[in-house]
């Protein structure tokens, strides 16, 4: 399974590498696989060429298509080792030699070997560290196995790493539950955003120091009317994600407390963000002697209709700054009113739990990763037309004694819109049989015809014909065919002749 997985992920020439390896007289082992794809990445690496020095990117940290197609992709297998003893049974964080050692020996050691304090990984330090896992005692930027208890209170027992879970036969459970009782509160504001007419709108703006362009939503950009330009941009963020960014606008924000106004650029995107997850209390917080808050509503999740960069955010700022409280965020005063921001502990009511137990068998696992590619038929959608068909099918069609199955022939209207047709089939008739006359071979041949016709039941005498009546009565004429060794003479039925109400069976 797992090298099925794998091949299916590798390139043309590591596949081609992998088939040359194989014996066909034997099952092939993970062991092998892992072997032949990491010596094709070491002669790759070997055979690596020094690389030239690459141009600069764009403004925005944007790669230009140029570095795009020159960026080159790889694969490796490799096994994640402890960065204290170097062993690959286990992770640094259930090392027994680091978990053994005393507090203040255990900071020594993972700065003796150079690690990141907050994720015990090498090559970062805590301040670039990708992590966004906090020690479990204090929810600060270091490991839980590095934390040290505040002066005077008791000393928490630190959290020991839990086992890994067990296989047992062919079914595997896993267990997880987390919980949260503090979040993050991100700083927005309400602005007044000018529209088409000149008029303001209220929208709802997210201040991120960390954006090098402004973005709005497509249901604002919908809202406000602004003419669009075309743009193509690609955002990059993190985890390299990447979004295309097809239009921009230009348009003016005003704050809603003073005189304030800029003049802005934004991308438009379909979404930005919702925010908060779930609604805050904030009755206990201290908020009255500041009643010109930027965004009276900070704690209530609500879409993020703008999201103002760098290029904005400095500019807003200005002197002033709050601390509510332990446990809560700070006011800082912007020239958009005083937003809120900050880590605070949420209402126990406002708690999320996440919690997930699996238990599936080996077999269903299976049978799930060879289903994954299965695409299931789109419903079948039948117009007014085809589902009269259908039914009139159903009703219709029976059994013969002889065992052949009998069905009417739908028609799209009703037969009692044909007009007359027996003068017309009468007319041809006689004009065919004024024919035959001249050529007595031929009149033969079509005797002959119309009696076996008749004798297989296809058609019928009628003594008394209906004149004004929706009766068709078919016209028909003969065809030679010379060259033909069966059939020398053919009658044909012209079922698609009009009639007085210019109808047609053809046409129903």
């Amino acid at each position: 399974m797992l090298i099925s997985i794998v091949m299916g992920k590798v390139d043309q020439e590591t596949k081609r590498k992998w088939n040359e390896s194989l014996d066909y007289t034997t099952l092939p082992s993970w062991d092998k696989c892992v072997g032949v794809v990491e010596r094709h990445c070491q002669y790759l690496e070997s055979d690596k060429k020094p690389p030239a020095k690459a141009p600069m990117s764009q403004p925005g940290g944007h790669r230009s298509r140029s570095q795009r197609n020159q960026a080159s992709l790889s694969f490796n297998c490799t096994t994640q080792t402890c960065n204290i003893c170097s062993q690959t049974d286990h992770k640094t964080f259930r090392c027994p030699e680091l978990i053994n050692l005393a507090l203040d020996n255990r900071l020594n050691a993972v700065k003796r070997h150079k690690l990141c304090i907050n994720c015990l990984g090498r090559g970062h330090l805590v301040a670039n560290c990708p992590s966004t896992r906090r020690c479990h005692s204090c929810a600060l930027p270091h490991h839980s196995l590095l934390h040290r208890p505040s002066p005077g209170s008791a000393a928490a027992p630190l959290p020991l790493p839990q086992a890994e879970p067990v296989q047992v036969s062919d079914a595997v459970a896993h267990t997880h539950t987390e919980s949260r009782s503090d979040c993050v509160i991100l700083a927005t504001a309400l602005i007044l955003v000018k529209d088409e007419s000149g008029s303001y709108k209220i929208g709802r703006a997210l201040l991120d120091s960390c954006s090098q362009v402004n973005f709005k939503s497509e249901e604002l950009a919908q809202r406000l009317r602004l003419p669009r330009s075309k743009l193509n941009l690609e955002i990059r963020s993190i985890g390299e994600t990447q979004t295309r960014i097809k239009h921009h606008a230009t348009t003016n924000i005003k704050s809603r407390h003073n005189g304030f106004e800029l003049l802005l650029d934004f991308c438009v995107t379909s979404h930005i963000a919702y925010h908060p997850e779930s609604e805050i209390d904030i009755s206990a917080w201290n908020l009255l002697q500041h009643s010109s808050l930027a965004d009276e509503s900070f704690n209530k999740s609500r879409r993020i209709d703008l999201l103002l960069g760098t290029e904005t955010f400095f500019d807003i700022l200005a002197v002033g700054q709050v601390k509510l409280g332990k446990d809560l965020p700070v006011l800082q005063k912007t020239l958009l009113g005083w937003i809120v921001s900050g880590r605070c502990r949420a209402h126990p009511r406002t708690l999320h739990q996440y919690s997930s137990i699996a238990l599936t068998e080996i077999d269903q696992k299976m049978e799930r990763l060879w289903r994954i590619d299965h695409v299931e038929p789109p419903e079948i959608t039948l117009t007014p037309e085809q589902r009269n068909c259908e039914e009139f099918y159903t009703k219709t069609v029976r059994r013969n004694s002889d065992g052949r199955l009998e069905v009417r022939l739908p028609f799209k209207d009703e037969p009692t819109v044909l007009g007359a047709s027996f003068d017309i089939a009468k007319r041809r008739f006689l004009s065919l049989e004024r024919s035959l006359c001249k050529r007595p071979e031929v009149g033969a041949k079509y005797v002959e015809f119309m009696q076996e016709f008749q004798n297989l039941g296809h058609m019928s005498p009628v003594s008394h014909p209906q004149l004004n009546t929706p009766h068709y009565y078919i016209p028909h004429h003969c065809v030679l065919k010379p060259n033909s060794t069966s059939t020398k003479l053919r009658v044909v039925f012209d079922a698609s002749c009009k009639t007085t109400s210019q109808k047609s069976p053809t046409t129903f």
